[in-house]
């Protein structure tokens, strides 16, 4: 992957890593995720929840690999493929059902990536500063950081919802926000999460765990990471630089 450093093996970016610390600072960090694809398994939830509300009104299942396209992408991307699916009298009914299926299966069958919350607790206990950034809708976001006790880590929530705003937007809000908290993290798994650290001057953390985007879409990442856990080494590093 051109640009980043992969796997366990990593080594600081000293590029990125000037570019992003600016003035040394003594608060921690700022560490920014994505949730679909990075922390969160969305494809054992909505894939099951288009499936069952598709079987329950007698449309074919679109099946997984298709649903996983449009994990992680804007929320109005999703939804306008779901309604193209439909009988046009039926869609906005079928909709609707199958985004209320999803968040019963986000409290019953959701669940963090394996070394998810040991990365959170060890990125908190460090005194670094935690905020997710989601091209999902606010109810989705809220569900899952409270079906399995995110919400806690977090110091900010952005949910772009159906707003006409970008990743590169909503971490340009969580910049200004929190302004004594450098450098400034991006993590996730889709090129909209990799351009909204660029534009912003973060450093891109590719991650290689949920994979949603696939390689191709992290191609602007400082690191790529197979292991939740490798983000607390990188974030230490580039502490210790700054």
């Amino acid at each position: 992957m051109q640009g980043a450093e992969e796997g366990c093996g990593w080594r600081v970016n000293r590029i990125v890593a000037d570019s992003a610390c600016g003035p040394r600072r003594e608060k921690g960090a700022l560490v920014v995720f994505d949730i679909d694809g990075t922390l969160f398994e969305a494809d054992r939830v909505t894939p099951e929840a288009v499936r069952v509300v598709f079987s329950r009104y007698g449309l074919s299942d679109p099946g997984m690999d298709a649903v996983r396209r449009y994990l992680g992408r804007p929320v109005a991307e999703y939804e306008a493929w779901i309604l193209s699916l439909c009988p046009p009298e039926q869609a906005q009914n079928i909709l609707e059902e199958t985004n209320l299926e999803e968040l019963s299966l986000i409290r019953s069958a959701g669940q963090l990536y394996p070394g998810v919350r040991e990365m959170l607790d060890a990125l908190r206990d460090a005194g670094h500063t935690l905020a997710v950034c989601s091209n999902g809708p606010e109810r989705y976001v809220s569900c899952f950081l409270d079906a399995h006790g995110v919400r806690p880590y977090l110091s900010a929530v952005r949910a772009r919802d159906n707003r006409p705003v970008t990743k590169a937007d909503m971490a340009a809000d969580l910049l200004a926000r929190f302004p004594d908290r450098r450098p400034a993290f991006f993590v996730g798994d889709r090129q909209d999460d990799m351009e909204a650290a660029r534009v912003n001057g973060m450093v891109a953390i590719g991650v290689g765990w949920g994979g949603f985007g696939g390689k191709h879409e992290l191609a602007g990442a400082a690191h790529l990471l197979h292991d939740p856990r490798e983000l607390v080494q990188v974030v230490d590093e580039y502490m210790s630089r700054c």
